[in-house]
C-alpha cells in the first residue's frame, strides 16, 4: 500500500464453522442454502464449477465439501481505491504456512482459514492488527 494511504485494519472473527462445497457448473442452487438463519453464504459460478461457502450446519452430510473453516472479516466498508488491503492480511498468514480461502464482496473481504489453524492465525494477526475475537 502506498505510504500516502492510511487505513487501520480491524478484523472480526465469526463464531460459525464454515464449509466450501463444489457442485457441477450447471447444478441448481441447493434448497438448503436458503435456510432461515443462514447468516453468510457466497456463490461463485464458472464454466468449471459452482462453489458455495456457507455454514457447515446447513449442509447435508452427503455433500462433497471442505469442512471446518473459520472466518475473519475485514471490518468496515472498503473504498475501491484502497490497494493492498487483502495482501496486508494474507502475507503474514502465508509466512506462517497458514492456507486461506478468500471471499470478496462489494463492501469488504473475508478470509477463511482451516479450523485447525484458527488459533495460530488469530495470534499472527493480533500481532499486526486489532482483532475482535468472538467469544462464547
Amino acid at each position: 500500500m502506498p505510504s500516502s494511504q492510511k487505513f487501520t485494519l480491524i478484523l472480526q472473527t465469526h463464531p460459525e464453522i464454515y464449509t466450501i462445497c463444489k457442485l457441477p457448473p450447471h447444478a441448481p442452487l441447493p434448497i438448503w442454502l436458503t435456510t432461515e438463519g443462514n447468516s453468510f453464504f457466497s456463490l461463485t459460478k464458472t464454466n468449471e464449477e459452482l462453489s458455495i461457502v456457507c455454514e457447515l450446519a446447513i449442509v447435508p452430510e452427503e455433500m462433497n465439501d471442505q469442512k471446518s473453516w473459520r472466518m475473519f472479516k475485514i471490518k468496515g466498508q472498503m473504498d475501491f481505491d484502497l490497494t493492498g488491503i487483502l495482501k496486508q492480511v494474507l502475507d503474514p498468514l502465508a509466512e506462517s504456512n497458514i492456507g486461506i480461502f478468500a471471499v470478496s464482496t462489494y463492501d469488504t473481504d473475508y478470509i477463511l482459514v482451516q479450523e485447525k489453524d484458527f488459533d495460530k492465525a488469530t495470534e499472527v494477526l493480533k500481532n499486526l492488527f486489532e482483532v475482535e475475537v468472538y467469544s462464547n
